[in-house]
């Protein structure tokens, strides 16, 4: 059994070789295959009190020319795919800033009390695959308002790296996933989390991309120790709707 030492030591070789690790873990993810969370809640990982000015301590590394229309703030819808016909829906809140050649990359705190939320809400609780209808969108936008002002996570408190590739930066050694054939830009999340036991990593790779709707696919690595260090691999689907 791998021990909480052995899993440490691993870490900062993910932060190192993060464009290497999830390519890599395409090969092992056809000797497991299991069902974790790819997006964690603010309220279960983040380690400080959400704050409404970006983080110093910026974690973003941007490779090859970004477009900037990225910036902004965006509402992703995911869905893992956790059985062959079951889904977890989710969905989360970022604020992306580009300022003075810097990319910043943070997570919004996730409201309750905005009722154009509610049916993005009650999808958490379903199987079946949910994306939002576009009079559904269209309330949601009418908050704008109120989404504008939620507070975010420092960068630092929610990811120990995030990585955004142009299509010319997405590694091709080791081969990458199935998931990134065809995408025009990668986001890349190595999770930061209270657990010394996992690493969880994440890469939304962006097939189709318009200034206010991004969509493609999501490979997700989560490492555990047990009986070793076991790679659990999930894979998924996102569409990214700008809010701002």
């Amino acid at each position: 059994m791998a021990s909480s030492g052995e899993l440490r030591a691993i870490w900062p070789c993910c932060g190192l070789i993060f464009a290497l690790i999830l390519p890599l873990a395409s090969g092992l993810g056809q000797q497991q295959t299991a069902t974790p969370e790819i997006d964690r809640s603010p309220g279960s990982t983040a380690v400080a009190t959400p704050v409404r000015t970006p983080s110093p301590e910026s974690v973003t590394q941007a490779f090859g020319a970004i477009p900037e229309d990225l910036a902004g703030l965006w509402l992703m819808v995911t869905q893992a795919q956790v059985a062959p016909n079951k889904v977890r829906n989710n969905f989360q809140f970022y604020r992306i800033q580009h300022v003075e050649n810097r990319w910043t990359f943070q997570r919004l705190e996730k409201p309750k009390h905005i009722e154009s939320l509610a049916p993005l809400i009650a999808a958490q609780a379903e199987s079946t695959p949910f994306w939002p209808t576009e009079r559904q969108l269209k309330k949601l936008r009418a908050d704008r308002e109120q989404l504008v002002t939620l507070p975010a996570y420092p960068e630092s408190a929610t990811f120990q790296v995030v990585h955004l590739r142009s299509k010319e930066e997405i590694p091709s050694q080791p081969p990458p996933p199935p998931a990134a054939a065809g995408a025009k830009l990668a986001i890349e999340f190595l999770e930061r989390t209270e657990s010394s036991t996992s690493l969880s990593a994440v890469s939304f790779y962006v097939k189709k991309m318009e200034k206010d709707r991004m969509e493609g696919d999501i490979h997700a690595l989560t490492l555990v120790a047990g009986m070793g260090v076991v790679p659990i691999i999930t894979p998924g689907k996102f569409v990214m709707y700008r809010i701002e």
